[in-house]
Parts: C-alpha cells; structure tokens; sequence
C-alpha cells in the first residue's frame, strides 16, 4: 500500500502451507541507509504495524533485532521508552 505524503511501503504477506510439512518460515530485514554515517551512531527502527519508532546504538542492534525476529516489538518498545496505555 502507497499513501500520498509517505515514504513508507505497506506490504502483508500472507502463506498458505497446502503440506503436512512443517513451515520453516523466516524473517527478513533490510536496513536502508544514505552513505552518510548517522551523526549520533543511532538508527531508527519503526514498528510497521502501529508506526511507532525508536533510536537505538548502533552497537545494540543485534540483539534488537534478535528481539524482533521473536515478534517482541512490544518489548523492544518499552524498553526505549515507547508508553502503552
């Protein structure tokens, strides 16, 4: 999904297993940047369902990711300051 005004790219996958096989799915990330080095050593990453963002170090990232690979985006959020009601 395209919206006027916006960068982002809205996509839904959706997979149908037809087997009795297990599904092996996995995530896929892609980290986009400028060929500028950011000022501050931080990246933005935004949640694509609520749109929320947080910055974080460069040098955390990994586990970060790891996190979000295990759909904890919640957590991730919380812990960067991110207030649910």
């Amino acid at each position: 999904t395209l919206r006027r005004s916006s960068y982002v790219i809205e996509i839904a996958h959706e997979i149908t297993n037809g087997t009795a096989a297990p599904l092996a799915a996995h995530a896929y990330f892609q980290l986009t940047r400028d060929g500028k080095a950011p000022a501050d050593d931080k990246v933005t990453i935004r949640d694509r369902n609520t749109m929320e963002q947080v910055r974080v170090s460069l040098s955390a990232l990994e586990p970060i990711i790891e996190k979000l690979m295990d759909g904890k985006w919640a957590e991730v959020a919380q812990e960067h300051g991110i207030k649910r009601e």
